[in-house]
């Protein structure tokens, strides 16, 4: 059924009953192998006052950075590791270490180990009737493959073999979440957003949620 309806000079078109929605991008569905989580704590200074005959006596306080915590989340292994610094130079020492980090992650996330398959998983694949990664069954003429984990090299399923060239690493960036990045830790980044993009190719974009 089609319906059109008018709210305040706008109408909105539904769609028709024979009309459907597909997810196609796949390859999304592949969990992120790292994610880093960060965290930065501030020293707040005094740096003046003002005083007029309108308004009382303010104090200004400057926020200056005196530590952070990088936890960096290994997706794969179910493990992680932190690094907690503290010290003047915190800022100068959290560029230096988010592009230590950047490098050794996206060197692990090139390799391409060897399968390991069991008995299990042979079994699995002569079985299977759908490609594992899409859900859609093998039709005459598709190319069965076996899907594994490079970094890992287990056995992941049977798969249609433009899935399992789809299904890897090569579309994924390691996401960093900062706790609460809009309203105070996004000034300390935004500072030092050129030596980040510039040094690491790391891309700094605030994203607001209500």
């Amino acid at each position: 059924m089609r319906k059109d309806v008018a709210v305040e000079g706008q109408r909105a078109e539904m769609p028709n009953e024979e009309d459907v929605m597909v997810f196609k991008n796949h390859y999304k569905k592949l969990k992120a192998p790292f994610v880093i989580y960060a965290d930065f704590e501030c020293l707040t200074t005094r740096i003046g006052t003002v005083s007029t005959k309108e308004l009382k006596t303010d104090k200004y306080q400057h926020h200056r950075p005196c530590g952070f915590m990088i936890d960096v989340v290994n997706g794969i292994y179910g493990s992680n590791e932190e690094f907690l610094y503290r010290g003047e130079d915190c800022m100068d020492v959290f560029v230096q270490k988010m592009i230590e980090v950047k490098n050794n992650r996206m060197d692990k996330m090139t390799e391409n180990k060897d399968m390991i398959s069991n008995n299990n998983n042979k079994i699995d694949f002569n079985n299977a009737t759908h490609c594992f990664i899409c859900g859609k069954a093998f039709q005459a003429g598709d190319r069965k493959v076996r899907d594994h984990c490079h970094s890992t090299g287990r056995y992941r399923g049977c798969a249609h073999d433009d899935c399992n060239l789809q299904f890897s690493m090569r579309h994924y960036n390691i996401s960093v979440f900062l706790h609460n990045l809009k309203n105070y830790d996004g000034h300390l980044i935004i500072e030092r957003a050129d030596e980040l993009s510039e040094r690491a190719r790391i891309d700094v974009i605030a994203l607001y949620k209500q």
